[in-house]
């Protein structure tokens, strides 16, 4: 695994890389259901010279067809995706090489779709990058990542087709995120570039599963895992990394218009989620040492003061 200041803790397909991340809660983009109201949370555990512990939230994740504003829309991939068709004329002179365009299913299809997406694991966690079980057509798991002072979460979704429900043409997945990590702002940005995570995004695909650990089932279905985490970093001010991530499925059909390749990106159901990781330093035992022979020393002192002016 390649290692950089920015950790992305994804489930890369054609690149190993990891992610850093941090919270950005914009009210405009809240959901019709309360937010924030309830928590899952682990720690603080100990670990180095740290107590470690993060937080998921919103949890149980918010469906992307409640949100109110825009009505059944991510905000956050509406602004991803506006820069990435920016960067790709519809001439086809851009990094991908063709053109671009994209539409909301609309509420009613949306929640269709969410009705057919099972979150299989949301959970944080701190120290070691935990093994997650697949929805891969054969199964499998992924293995445990590195053990250090780290926190993230895991998000693990599957997606079966309902009957009655919208029929994805060429099925993909769709993330942006946004937040702030070590106290610098970033996003929102789509989730498609190994290469300058929490920083940039790529143009030349605004998929996640191009990139990432994403995919389709046999069934028509398909699966997503993101397994983000952040180094502490011997940052000192808390948070020190809060993201807010929106993922949702999205169909893609493609007609070639003047010898280029145009992309007709059609956005349905998924899930808001995030999570915040915090480190506390935790005096080392010397120094607790050093403060209880202080404290000692200084008692020994008082006494011999008292015992003084006694006499």
């Amino acid at each position: 695994m390649r290692t950089r200041s920015l950790f992305r803790g994804g489930e890369p397909t054609k690149r190993t890389t990891s992610r850093t991340i941090c919270l950005f809660v914009v009210a405009g983009f809240m959901a019709s259901s309360a937010y924030g109201v309830t928590f899952q949370s682990v720690g603080p555990t100990n670990y180095g010279d740290d107590a470690l512990s993060a937080t998921v939230n919103p949890y149980p994740a918010i469906q992307v067809s409640t949100i109110a504003s825009p009505p059944g829309q991510c905000s956050w991939i509406n602004t991803g995706l506006n820069n990435f068709i920016a960067a790709n004329p519809t001439n086809g002179t851009g990094p991908s090489g063709q053109a671009w365009s994209y539409s909301w299913a609309g509420v009613a299809a949306e929640a269709q779709v969410e009705a057919g997406i099972s979150n299989l694991d949301y959970f944080p966690y701190v120290i070691t990058q935990p093994s997650v079980a697949t929805a891969l057509p054969v199964g499998g798991v992924r293995p445990v990542g590195p053990t250090n002072e780290l926190g993230g979460a895991v998000f693990n979704l599957q997606y079966t087709p309902q009957p009655g429900g919208p029929v994805i043409t060429n099925l993909h997945w769709i993330q942006a995120y946004t937040g702030t990590i070590y106290g610098n702002p970033f996003g929102a940005i789509l989730d498609n570039d190994p290469d300058h995570p929490y920083q940039a995004q790529a143009s030349d695909s605004p998929f996640y599963d191009t990139q990432y650990f994403a995919g389709t089932l046999t069934n028509g279905g398909g699966y997503f895992i993101d397994r983000p985490y952040v180094f502490e970093n011997e940052y000192e001010t808390n948070p020190v990394v809060s993201a807010q991530f929106q993922v949702v499925l999205a169909g893609d059909t493609q007609t070639v218009v003047g010898g280029v390749t145009n992309n007709a990106v059609t956005l349905y159901g998924g899930e808001w989620w995030g999570f915040t990781f915090s480190a506390v330093d935790v005096p080392e035992p010397s120094a607790y040492l050093l403060v209880m022979l202080g404290a000692s020393g200084l008692l020994f002192f008082r006494r011999r003061a008292r015992k003084k002016r006694a006499t």
